[in-house]
């Protein structure tokens, strides 16, 4: 567990994460998360779990999928990127954002799709 500790992003590189890995794969990355959340077959009304959810990047695209009455509970360490989480995710209702560490038990056992 104690190799896990240094696995958050802090500092600077959390503040631009999103920009620094758009530059660093020259916008590729982007093409591949829409494509493999596409593939999710994530639907209306769907729960999901977003371990390590960083930014928030992931949750609005997962939000595109589940519509208003699906919820998404993401769970994040970092508080840099749980501040970029919240700028972006923060007005929408049915998108929560929790501190947790996900090497660490969660209390969510068959409650999510």
């Amino acid at each position: 567990m104690s190799r896990m500790r240094g696995i958050e992003i802090r500092g600077l590189k959390a503040k631009l994460y999103d920009q620094l890995v758009f530059a660093g794969t020259l916008g590729l990355y982007q093409r591949v998360l829409e494509d493999a959340i596409a593939r999710m077959k994530i639907g209306p009304g769907e729960r999901i779990l977003d371990l390590g959810a960083g930014t928030g990047k992931n949750a609005l695209l997962m939000r595109s999928y589940i519509g208003g009455g699906g919820g998404i509970t993401a769970v994040e360490a970092s508080p840099e990127m749980m501040r970029s989480f919240e700028a972006k995710c923060g007005v929408y209702p049915n998108i929560r954002l929790e501190e947790g560490r996900i090497e660490k038990p969660l209390p969510y056992r068959e409650a999510y799709d």
